[in-house]
């Protein structure tokens, strides 16, 4: 649930922990839409994200040069 989502952002970051790690396969996307909301109104510079690209299904796989940008612009979103 985002509650809970909240709460463990917060609380990582209270911890000094400023690094969060997603990508899109985890959750279909949840992982990065809760994650987004979960850091709304946090300051940008508080914290870093990373990603990843290429897998999007249990055999989805696409590592082209267009898949891989639209990729990214996805996750920023």
């Amino acid at each position: 649930p985002q509650q809970e989502a909240d709460n463990a952002v917060r609380s990582a970051l209270d911890a000094g922990i400023n690094l969060f790690d997603v990508a899109p396969f985890y959750g279909a996307t949840l992982a990065e839409t809760v994650l987004g909301r979960a850091l709304s109104g946090v300051p940008r510079d508080c914290y870093f994200l990373s990603t990843k690209v290429g897998r999007y299904g249990g055999r989805d796989f696409d590592f082209s040069y267009k898949r891989v940008w639209q990729s990214v612009d996805e996750s920023l979103a």
